[in-house]
């Protein structure tokens, strides 16, 4: 299917031209696949992360201590350069 579009196209094609071609849409579909991949992982975790919250269905497993030794009981959300508390 690639090939004869390429092939209409540009009928005065080389094999070098038509393998080049090929292989671009290759990895572009490689890659395709792979973004959304990660998209949809996120966008997933995100609206379980949500009805999670919204439903008050929370595992508190941390705990954390202010300055004051006062001690409180959190959900983390994601753990990166920066923290997300409730």
């Amino acid at each position: 299917m690639i090939y004869k579009s390429f092939l209409k196209r540009n009928p005065n094609a080389t094999k070098v031209e038509l393998k080049v071609h090929i292989k671009k849409q290759v990895y572009f579909s490689i890659a395709f696949m792979i973004g959304a991949f990660f998209l949809g992982g996120g966008i997933g975790t995100g609206l379980s992360a949500k009805d999670r919250i919204i439903n008050n269905n929370l595992k508190i497993k941390h705990r954390i201590t202010d300055s004051n030794d006062i001690q409180k009981d959190i959900y983390l959300i994601d753990s990166n350069s920066a923290y997300y508390f409730m």
